[in-house]
């Protein structure tokens, strides 16, 4: 983008590798562009209104004293507002909009791409660079690229030190304990999650994923007690509830899975085909194609 970049994102693409096609960097190019834009009309405007302020006070001119006082304010007040509102609306459009990309069209390949590339225009002293992480190594996660999502976690741990970073760390820490079948850790890791979140005031999605993963001890223990279909029952319950195509599909590999220890053929039939007509190109999808046989 020929730009300065951030170390925090120049530490990001060091160690974890994500080609960017250009149709990807054009998108993401767009939008930071026409966001500077904006920024750019909000600046402007309040340098002319204030240097018309200060034109009046040297008495060269008496503009402002032909108006009135409310007309005076509106012009003052009302335009940079509505920029502001703009900015915002668009922004977060937008970057609903990536998301979206991952969570409902489970497309994480392209998600990676645009939110990477994303990140290089972040400041360093923003305070989203948990976030940016965080996201990153969910869509990581939902890649399979477990080793890559462990770098990012080692790049919450070196720049985000504040609370939300803690919280951001161990998040990624117990999906990545899920991952490698390390139980003992990834409860280890939901203790101190549950620390460290009674200092934050989480917003949903993020309290809704909070309060599934807390849930994960509890799904090991059904799954080491042979009580299948208790846990088959429990997780049909977060599949029914679950926001996300994404979340949906993650949901049904595992009920695959499940039924087939139950030895219901026709129910895994069903989460298979659902995982493989929605699964996009995440890694349940990859799995349930190449390692998995018919059910």
């Amino acid at each position: 983008m020929g730009k300065h970049i951030t170390q925090q994102y120049a530490d990001f693409i060091s160690l974890v590798e994500i080609e960017i096609r250009p149709e990807n960097k054009k998108f993401v190019n767009h939008f930071i562009y026409t966001v500077r834009a904006i920024k750019i009309l909000i600046i402007s405007w309040v340098v002319i209104i204030g240097t018309l302020e200060i034109v009046n006070i040297w008495g060269m001119t008496n503009w402002i004293n032909a108006l009135s006082v409310d007309v005076y304010y509106i012009l003052l007040i009302l335009p940079p507002l509505c920029l502001f509102l703009l900015l915002y609306v668009y922004r977060y459009n937008k970057t609903i909009k990536i998301i979206n990309i991952l969570t409902q069209d489970c497309d994480v390949v392209k998600f990676l791409e645009l939110y990477s590339y994303l990140m290089s225009d972040a400041k360093p002293w923003n305070n989203y660079w948990g976030v940016f992480y965080y996201n990153l190594g969910k869509g990581l996660l939902a890649a399979g690229r477990i080793e890559d999502a462990e770098k990012v976690q080692s790049l919450i741990a070196k720049y985000c030190t504040n609370t939300w970073g803690q919280f951001y760390y161990e998040m990624i820490a117990i999906e990545l304990a899920g991952y490698k079948k390390n139980y003992e850790e990834m409860e280890a890791h939901c203790q101190k999650a549950s620390f460290v979140q009674n200092g934050l005031q989480l917003k949903t999605p993020l309290r809704s994923r909070y309060m599934e993963i807390m849930q994960y001890p509890h799904f090991v223990q059904l799954s080491n007690k042979g009580e299948y279909q208790e846990l088959y029952n429990l997780l049909s319950q977060y599949e029914a509830k679950a926001q996300s195509m994404a979340a949906k599909v993650s949901k049904n590999f595992y009920l695959y899975k499940i039924a087939l220890l139950l030895g219901n053929g026709e129910k895994a039939k069903e989460h298979k085909a659902f995982v493989i007509q929605n699964g996009g190109s995440l890694w349940y999808r990859s799995v349930m194609m190449t390692e998995i046989p018919e059910a």
